[in-house]
């Protein structure tokens, strides 16, 4: 997995700046765009990838958070 120890300027600055530019007027935190990234991506790549990405012990706490999004639902 990537790890940045300066985050906020590699890659945090670019995301406010994208937000902004988009017309977004509340500042994103890092869980809403974590959160966001999870929504998108499970259509795209299944429960049990984005439960890898997050980091998630298993699918099922994956699951249990976004169980809405999956049409087992």
């Amino acid at each position: 997995m990537w790890r940045n120890a300066n985050f906020r300027e590699h890659r945090w600055r670019k995301v406010r700046a994208n937000a902004e530019a988009r017309g977004l007027d509340k500042e994103p935190g890092i869980k809403e765009m974590r959160h966001s990234h999870a929504s998108n991506a499970i259509p795209e790549v299944g429960l049990e990838q984005v439960s890898k990405r997050l980091g998630h012990a298993n699918a099922t706490i994956t699951s249990s958070v976004y169980s809405h999004l999956t049409p087992d639902a």
